[in-house]
This record gives C-alpha cells, sequence and structure tokens, in this order.
C-alpha cells in the first residue's frame, strides 16, 4: 500500500527483523563477548537480512495476530467498523452523522447504522478513505500510526519466537539428558512435518478466511517448536560456559514480557490509526454534500 521506501518499512519491516536477528545473535554475543563486525559490507547485509527477516514475521504476524477485536456482542469486528457503532463513545453522534454523509458523498457508501449493509460497507469505506488521504497528500500522520501498530506486532512476534529459540538454547546445557534430546528431535520432526502438511493441504483443499487463519497459527506453532529445537541443536552443537547458563534463563522472563507488552501497545496504535483516519477524512473532505464522488481509478 505504501510504494515507496519510507518509515513504514523502517517501522514495520527493518525493526522487528534485525531484532530478531539480534535475539538469535545473543548467545553468541554472551559466548565470545563480541558484536558483528562494524565495516559497511556487514552492516549493509545485515540491515538487508533483517529486512527481508521482517517482511517474512510481518506474514505471519499479520494473521496470527489480527487487529479485529470483539464488540458488544462479542463478535469479531475491525476497530474501524467498531469506532462507528452507536455505543461507542469515541466519536461524538454529530461527528458520526457527518462523517455518514461525507463517506456517503464520496464514495456512495451507506456506513451508519446496524444492519448488515452498513456493517459491511465499513471497512470497504475505511480503506476508500485512507487511499483518499493519501492521494491528497494528508496520510503522513496516518501511516505514523500504521507504521507503528506494525511495528509493535512485529517486535511483539519476533520477542516470541526469539524466547522459543532461547529456550532452546537454554536446555542445550542439559543435553546429556537423553529424553530431552529425543523429545526436541520429535517436536523438530513433527514441527516440520505438521508445517509440510498444513502447506500442502491448502494446495487441495477449498479455502476460507477463517481456515486460513486457522493454518497459519498453527504454522506459527510449529515455528516456535522448530526454532526452540534449532535453539537446541546450536547450542548442542556451540556450547556456551556453564556460568552463562544463568543469563539464557533470565532472558526468557524479559522476552516473554517485552512481547506481551508490545501486543498490548499494538492494539492501542491499532485502535488510533483507525480513529485517525476516520478524524482526518471527515476533516479534510469538503464540506459540501454536491462533492463529486472520488474516484479512486484516477492518477
Amino acid at each position: 500500500m505504501i510504494e515507496r521506501f519510507n518509515f513504514y518499512d523502517i517501522y514495520g519491516y527493518l525493526l522487528p527483523g534485525t531484532l530478531l536477528l539480534g535475539i538469535f545473535w545473543f548467545p553468541f554475543a554472551l559466548g565470545t563477548g563480541k558484536l558483528p563486525a562494524s565495516e559497511i559490507s556487514t552492516t549493509l547485509l545485515l540491515l538487508a537480512l533483517g529486512y527481508i527477516s521482517g517482511h517474512i514475521l510481518q506474514t505471519l504476524a499479520s494473521v496470527v495476530v489480527a487487529s479485529d477485536v470483539a464488540d458488544d456482542n462479542g463478535v469479531q469486528r475491525s476497530p474501524s467498523s467498531i469506532l462507528l457503532d452507536a455505543s461507542c463513545t469515541r466519536f461524538s453522534k454529530e461527528f458520526r452523522t457527518g462523517l455518514g454523509a461525507k463517506v456517503s458523498a464520496a464514495f456512495g457508501l451507506e456506513i451508519l447504522g446496524d444492519g448488515a449493509n452498513a456493517l459491511s460497507n465499513r471497512n470497504a469505506a475505511f480503506l476508500q478513505a485512507r487511499a483518499y488521504l493519501i492521494r491528497n497528500k494528508a496520510a503522513n500522520y496516518v501511516e505514523q500510526f500504521e507504521g507503528l501498530y506494525a511495528m509493535m506486532r512485529g517486535l511483539g512476534c519476533a520477542f516470541f519466537l526469539g524466547f522459543a529459540y532461547l529456550l532452546g538454547w537454554a536446555l542445550s546445557f542439559h543435553w546429556q539428558i537423553r529424553c530431552l534430546g529425543a523429545g526436541v528431535w520429535l517436536g523438530l520432526v513433527a514441527s516440520g512435518v505438521a508445517s509440510l502438511a498444513l502447506s500442502a493441504t491448502f494446495l487441495f483443499v477449498k479455502r476460507s478466511r477463517d481456515a486460513e487463519r486457522l493454518r497459519d497459527r498453527w504454522l506459527a506453532v510449529c515455528l516456535a517448536v522448530f526454532g526452540c529445537a534449532v535453539g537446541y541443536f546450536v547450542g548442542t552443537w556451540k556450547p556456551l560456559p556453564g556460568r552463562l547458563e544463568f543469563f539464557l534463563w533470565s532472558a526468557l522472563p524479559v522476552t516473554l514480557l517485552a512481547g506481551s507488552r508490545c501486543l498490548q501497545t499494538y492494539r492501542g496504535y491499532a485502535e488510533h490509526f483507525a480513529e485517525t483516519v476516520w478524524r482526518d477524512f471527515a476533516g479534510l473532505y469538503p464540506q459540501s454534500a454536491t462533492t463529486p464522488a472520488i474516484s479512486l481509478d484516477e492518477d
């Protein structure tokens, strides 16, 4: 949706991907006491790897950590839709009425009321309102919120995936326990087979949005198990001095807490993003209800 490299790419992709690489490097830094080389070529390579890792991370994060929240009836809906409910106090009744009139004039969509048609129109109207702001070069503040909530979602998932990896490293200090090694091997094989089976199944089975979301969540679980197994085997291949075990175990609750806080903050930024789009569109769109409808196909 953002056609040029800007702060969204930095917030949403580069920072989460770089954090994930940093967590993966943490045990090596403990053992060697060294950071990655500071040459320009190495730095550029790490930034490129972080950017690519961020893209992969967000692909799963956008499905596993959905932005939908439960409304008063317990139905999962997007924040942009819930904000327009009569029971929501974030917008006044007068503001919702004026916003509904402007959306109707601009896009020909009715978004007010509790009917199924109005509820289904809200997501389409929200995307078109955001496109209107971008076209009129008034979306910088909106894109900042979008970048921030994408960053928090990516950072949260990076912390949780890093937790699984560091847990494997911590367990590798006890590699001599046979049942532990057998369990890790079983987890590695099972997660790999399950990931392949889930991916292959969806090539031949008719897909739905809920089914794809369920698949991606199970893939995320398999990825976490796989990351734990990789951490364990790397730890047995490059064992750390026993005195450093404490630091790895201490890092585990830190990553869990940080990941939880990031995802909690992500929810808040997602709501602020939706609220900002509606407010900015209402303030920017011409007051006259006779203004021609906007065509999003124009250059």
